[in-house]
Formats: C-alpha cells, sequence, structure tokens
C-alpha cells in the first residue's frame, strides 16, 4: 500500500474529480457507509484517496491507492496539464496531508489525507482548489 509521503516531490497534475462509494464500515463488515474518494492524475497515473466510514466523531483517509491501468474510474474533470510541487505536511497534531503548489504561482491545488489523526475528532481533508491553478488565474486577470 502506499503512502502520502511516497508521493512527495514535483509532477504533472492534469486531473482532480470526487466521487461517493459505498465501503464496508470496517473489513469484513456486512453493512456499507458512504465514503468520499478523491482521484487524481498526476505524470499519467491515477491516484485515489479514500475517505474511511465516518464513525459519527470524525473521518480519517482509509487508504491511498494507485489505479490499475485497466480501471473502469474515468476522471471527469480534466485540466490543462500543471507542474506542482507535492509537500508532505505535518504540523505537530498528527497531520497526514500531502499538498500540491502550482509551481508557476506558489499557491496550494490540492490537498488530501488525514489532519489532527491524533485526536479525538481526526478529519479527512480533500480539498482542491482550481481557482489556484495557474491558467484559471490568468483567465481572471485578463
Amino acid at each position: 500500500m502506499s503512502e502520502l509521503k511516497d508521493l512527495v516531490g514535483p509532477h504533472v497534475l492534469d486531473a482532480v474529480d470526487f466521487e461517493n462509494v459505498s465501503t464496508p464500515s470496517y473489513e469484513g463488515a456486512d453493512y456499507t457507509s458512504d465514503s468520499q474518494v478523491c482521484r487524481f492524475r498526476i505524470d499519467g497515473v491515477v491516484w485515489a484517496v479514500l475517505e474511511a466510514p465516518p464513525d459519527g466523531y470524525g473521518s480519517s483517509m482509509r487508504e491511498l491507492r494507485r489505479q490499475r491501468k485497466n480501471s473502469k474510474a474515468k476522471l471527469s474533470n480534466i485540466f490543462t496539464a500543471t507542474p506542482v510541487l507535492a509537500v508532505y505536511v505535518d504540523h505537530g497534531y498528527g497531520s497526514d496531508l500531502l499538498t500540491m503548489y502550482a509551481i508557476e504561482n506558489g499557491k496550494p491545488v490540492l490537498t488530501v489525507g488525514t489532519d489532527r489523526s491524533d485526536d479525538y475528532y481526526p478529519n479527512f481533508v480533500a480539498s482542491f482548489a482550481p481557482e489556484n491553478l495557474p491558467v484559471n488565474s490568468q483567465l481572471a486577470s485578463s
């Protein structure tokens, strides 16, 4: 299984989308809960960040998964290829976050992972800021 730290470094990001899926509440469970999935494509490879089913108090990232080439998951939000720098964030509160900054303007474009993982109320993070993509900044200023 991959970890967010494995993705640290320069990449080219060109797609991000979100979907809600039903997942087992725990390994071997007979019932499911809705969970959010954030998919993104860097360097031509699709990654999926899956939320663990919320327990009523908090949520967290269940796993980071590299999608197989023959995966049926199709990305619907594709945009101009953008050079990004992926930075692992741990600000001392048990964070397990990866933030991708657009290299051209230094703005955060995508953040995924778990914030406050060592707290009673952890928080799943899947935040996309398309307004920070350089192509969108250029359109807004023209």
